[in-house]
């Protein structure tokens, strides 16, 4: 598995705390300021079933 979600969340949250100024746990950061921060949560996984919770929430978003 490997961890995907909890590291696609992590990048979702430093990417808004950089947005709204805050502290990053970085040395340095260079992040573009995005329109809109899109996230879905709340998927859990099938294991099943094979299916990882990353892959579960790509079947839910229809990729």
């Amino acid at each position: 598995m490997g961890g995907k979600s909890t590291y696609i969340r992590t990048v979702a949250l430093c990417q808004l705390l950089g947005q709204l100024g805050s502290f990053l746990p970085a040395t340095s950061a260079s992040l573009p300021i995005l329109a809109g921060i899109y996230t879905r949560m709340g998927s859990n996984d099938d294991l099943a079933r094979g299916l990882s919770t990353f892959m579960v929430e790509l079947w839910n978003a229809g990729f």
